[in-house]
């Protein structure tokens, strides 16, 4: 059970490491691309939709899984496995958790309160804050995932 929680915990890194990814490679550049009006809509959309299920059970998962394999393998606490794995749990906590709640999510607040047609003037800026705290995210979250695959290739990662 421990094996798979681990496993759990490591594809719900890697999940979450490709989400924002694909965000940065691919969408912040598309909306600093567009005109402000296009872009304030498609981004005020983002944030609704993206409060769905699926993406929820991946970021929160993130949170929530790691720490049961914690506690399961409590006894194991001072080998590599487990270090590291504390170690990839606190990345996310860190460089994926606090970015979001701290800047990625006032600014959304502030966007969605927009309307499109009258932009705010410091529309650019802003978007340049978000997508630099995304691209934060981007990297906490592979490196979150990267732990995570390096202490599941540990001989007593299968036990």
């Amino acid at each position: 059970m421990t094996l798979a929680l681990h496993l759990l915990a490591t594809l719900l890194f890697g999940l979450a490491a490709g989400f924002f990814f694909a965000f940065a490679i691919d969408v912040a550049p598309a909306l600093a691309r567009s005109e402000p009006a296009a872009a304030i809509t498609v981004f005020q959309q983002i944030n609704i939709v993206v409060r769905n299920a699926w993406f929820g059970a991946v970021y929160f998962g993130a949170v929530v899984v790691p720490p049961l394999v914690l506690v399961l393998t409590w006894r194991d606490r001072r080998s590599p496995t487990w270090l590291i794995g504390l170690a990839a749990w606190l990345v996310y906590l860190g460089g994926v958790q606090a970015p979001t709640f701290m800047i990625n999510v006032p600014i959304n607040e502030v966007v969605a309160a927009w309307t499109p047609s009258a932009p705010a003037g410091d529309w650019r800026p802003l978007l340049e804050r978000w997508t630099s705290f995304n691209a934060l995210r981007t990297i906490a979250a592979t490196a979150a995932f990267a732990l995570s695959l390096a202490a599941l290739a540990l001989p007593a990662a299968r036990r």
